[in-house]
């Protein structure tokens, strides 16, 4: 985890004129059981996250919402309450749809998680 937090912090902080992962985006990112731990552990404003997985790609992100029902995210959200009323799923698919286009929705079965497909607006 420690790797990927450095990554999107050099994605997100980085200097003026410094290339990063977003000036050579990919065709696919998956970030799957990653999301939750940027937004809640880190803190990392969870439209900066869904913002820079989309500059990271060209066309598709397949991205894992994880609910507040979650036991994972309940262990991170530990004192923590404050966090919840921004990281619903209703408000996690209109921070996505702001950079791409969900093309599919799908819930995992027995678990407060969602897989969504989403394909980058092309402009």
């Amino acid at each position: 985890m420690a790797g990927w937090i450095q990554i999107l912090h050099a994605v997100v902080n980085r200097p003026p004129n410094c290339p990063t992962l977003a000036s050579h985006p990919f065709d696919t990112v998956l970030a799957l059981a990653v999301v939750h731990h940027l937004a809640i552990t880190e803190g990392i404003p969870l439209e900066l996250v869904l913002s820079q997985l989309a500059r990271m790609s060209r066309r598709h992100v397949l991205v894992e919402y994880v609910g507040p029902n979650d036991p994972q995210f309940q262990r991170l959200r530990r004192g923590r309450n404050w966090m919840l009323s921004d990281l619903t799923e209703a408000r996690f698919v209109e921070l996505l749809e702001q950079t791409m286009r969900v093309v599919r929705r799908t819930p995992i079965s027995g678990l407060d998680r969602t897989l969504f497909l989403a394909e980058k607006r092309m402009s």
